[in-house]
């Protein structure tokens, strides 16, 4: 089983139900056919990761609710100089 993980600019908290954006939601719906009842992980660039399972999946709108917070951190120890 593949594990999704999306990035939103929305605020996430537990116990949440959320709509997710518009290019997100047709991400899932459309091309990736995920459906209702699978869990995501989501993520917004403020720490941490949630775990949310979709409880509704239209073409234009998918809502999910929270169910987890992970406090982990994917960011790259490394220094990168450019």
């Amino acid at each position: 089983m593949t594990s999704h993980r999306f990035f939103v600019s929305q605020l996430l908290r537990l116990d949440d139900e959320l709509a997710l954006e518009p290019a997100v939601s047709r991400h899932i719906s459309s091309s990736l056919r995920i459906g209702v009842g699978e869990s995501i992980t989501l993520f917004n660039g403020r720490g941490g990761e949630y775990s949310a399972q979709i409880i509704e999946v239209t073409k234009k709108c998918v809502i999910v609710a929270i169910e987890d917070y992970c406090d982990t951190n994917r960011e790259s120890t490394l220094n990168v100089h450019l």
